[in-house]
């Protein structure tokens, strides 16, 4: 009985831990950003949007993965701010900071700020829809935030006590 409590207590030690799992890569400008992994936010027949935390270690970002997505030519020329509610009802508007196509292009990524002022925010209430412009061809594309509600807020949290240490 003492042994399965303990391989309990680890599987719960270890799925906490991997939750703050935080990744890097190189940047076009040859900047570090900090990421972790997306999670599914949205799915339906038609439409994915996966989403992360994403950071500079100044800078906290909003990494938005929509699917289907723009082709390249398209996608670079967007510039639109994110619409985004929280639980407690109150819009937001996030600036682009950047598009990235990663993988040989086969994930098309967003990157809006998160305002320091809104951090708080962030990290103590849900999104629960967002509203993104894809261009002409694609339009405007309402998601109502359905799944691993907690996920975003739970990485920003995770950053926040990394960049403390």
């Amino acid at each position: 009985m003492r042994e399965l409590v303990l391989v309990g207590f680890l599987a719960i030690s270890l799925s906490s831990f991997s939750q703050c799992e935080i990744y890097n890569r190189l940047a076009s400008d040859g900047s570090m950003l900090y990421y972790m992994d997306p999670t599914v936010l949205y799915w339906s027949s038609s439409k994915e949007l996966q989403g992360n935390i994403v950071s500079n270690k100044s800078t906290y970002f909003l990494g938005l993965q929509p699917i289907p997505f723009p082709a390249k030519p398209i996608g670079m020329q967007l510039n639109d701010k994110l619409e985004v509610t929280l639980a407690n009802q109150k819009k937001y508007l996030l600036d682009l900071y950047d598009i990235q196509y990663l993988d040989d292009e086969s994930i098309m990524q967003f990157l809006y700020v998160i305002n320091k002022n809104d951090l708080p925010e962030f990290v103590n209430k849900q999104i629960i829809d967002i509203k993104i412009n894809l261009g002409k061809e694609e339009g405007i594309r309402f998601y109502s935030i359905t799944l691993h509600k907690k996920t975003l807020q739970e990485q920003l949290s995770c950053f926040l006590k990394e960049d403390k240490k």
